[in-house]
């Protein structure tokens, strides 16, 4: 589910770039470079990593059960995980006018697209059933660092810093649709209360 999401959004980003505009490519911005050689197959390009992944809990659900076609049956079921993933955005180009256009370029897009749903975009409804998934709202807040805080993420990923902007991704469902077991369903609740004498 999570690489899913992620390849429509970047279909969606290059989809409505120009033909000479820069390109999104999934991919690991740690391995941009090794040292000071720079890895000729991400250069020159706009990479989109996942730097971080957490668990939405105001979102989690406690239902471990379901209903069925059969009113007579309920089946019982792992609730679904949603997570918020932390997306960086890098520009790789090795000239630095063409890396701040393609900066922009990332920028202009979210304000114009901070929310994706079957219902505002039938081409996530075609998406989804394309690829037999479910993805029902997605949306994207810029994440702003400071100085020392980019200087510290830019070190924990072993690379030079180059131009970037960073964007968390509410959220992706993990369901495995897996059923654990079947039940008859409580109906009615009978309360004994009458007093035993001795």
């Amino acid at each position: 589910m999570i690489t899913d999401t992620l390849l429509f959004v970047k279909g969606r980003m290059n989809a409505a770039s120009s033909p000479s505009s820069s390109k999104v490519e999934l991919g690991n911005i740690s391995r941009i470079s090794d040292g000071d050689d720079f890895n000729p197959d991400l250069q020159n390009k706009i990479l989109l990593s996942v730097i971080n992944v957490e668990e939405d809990t105001v979102a989690r659900t406690q239902d471990y059960f379901r209903k069925t076609a059969n009113p007579q049956l309920i089946e019982f079921i792992t609730p679904p995980i949603f997570l918020n993933l932390t997306l960086m955005f890098a520009v790789t180009h090795t000239d630095y006018e063409s890396a701040l256009i393609a900066l922009e370029q990332v920028v202009r897009f979210f304000q114009q697209n901070r929310f994706f749903s079957p219902e505002t975009s039938p081409e996530l409804q075609a998406y989804n059933e394309l690829h037999n998934i479910k993805v029902e709202m997605i949306s994207f807040e810029l994440v702003n660092l400071s100085l020392d805080q980019v200087h510290q993420l830019w070190g924990g990923l072993g690379g030079h810093y180059m131009p970037s902007v960073i964007y968390k991704m509410r959220m992706v469902q993990i369901d495995s649709s897996v059923v654990n077991g079947e039940a008859v369903p409580i109906l009615d609740v009978n309360i004994n209360t009458a007093i035993k004498h001795s």
